[in-house]
Parts: C-alpha cells; sequence; structure tokens
C-alpha cells in the first residue's frame, strides 16, 4: 500500500485564504459607511441646460435646487458655457476660439 501523508501545506493555504477573505469583508463592512459619506460628499452632479434657456428659467432651477434637503449648502454653482471655454482653455493651455469653431458646451448646473 501507498504511504497517506497528510497535506498540511494545503490546510494551511485554506484557512490563510479563508482568514484574508474574511478579514477582506470585515474591514468592507467596518469601513462601508465611511466611505460611502466620503464618496457622496466628493462626487458632483453636472446638470446640463438646453440651449435657449432664459436666465430667468435657469435660476429658478438653481434656486429650486437649493432648497432641496439633501444638497449639500453653498454646493450650488451655475457656469455659463463662456466660462466652462475659459475654464478649458486653462486646463490644457488651448484657445479653443482660435480653431474655428463655435462653442460647444453647454450652460451647467454643478452642485453636490
Amino acid at each position: 500500500m501507498e504511504n497517506f501523508k497528510p497535506k498540511y501545506f494545503y490546510s494551511v493555504i485554506s484557512v490563510a485564504i479563508s482568514l484574508m477573505m474574511l478579514g477582506l469583508f470585515g474591514m468592507i463592512i467596518i469601513h462601508g459607511r465611511a466611505l460611502v459619506q466620503y464618496t457622496k460628499e466628493k462626487v458632483n452632479i453636472i446638470v446640463e441646460v438646453r440651449n435657449g434657456t432664459s436666465q430667468d428659467d435657469i435660476q429658478a432651477i438653481v434656486e429650486d435646487i437649493k432648497k432641496k434637503p439633501l444638497i449639500k449648502k453653498n454646493s450650488v454653482e451655475y457656469v455659463s458655457k463662456d466660462q466652462a471655454l475659459e475654464l478649458i482653455s486653462e486646463d490644457f493651455g488651448l484657445e479653443v476660439s482660435s480653431l474655428g469653431m463655435a462653442n460647444p458646451l453647454y450652460d451647467v448646473i454643478v452642485f453636490n
């Protein structure tokens, strides 16, 4: 008969992997709330406004968003398409108007 030796190595490896996975899930559960809170505060929501929308309508939308209870105070900001083009020009160091194109951007409302 063959000599049957116990395979301790495989037992140790399987227990180690199981404990690592248990620890990983435990850390996710423990830090899950903090991660969700951090993500909620760092993610910006961008609402594109159709071309041709009047400034009165845009201002009414901004005021309506500010009144919502789940919106962070002082986080609502209106960015016109010209301001957005300037921001892109600063970020990329490229003068978009020199390309001979019309401004392809929309007016946006950004909030958190």
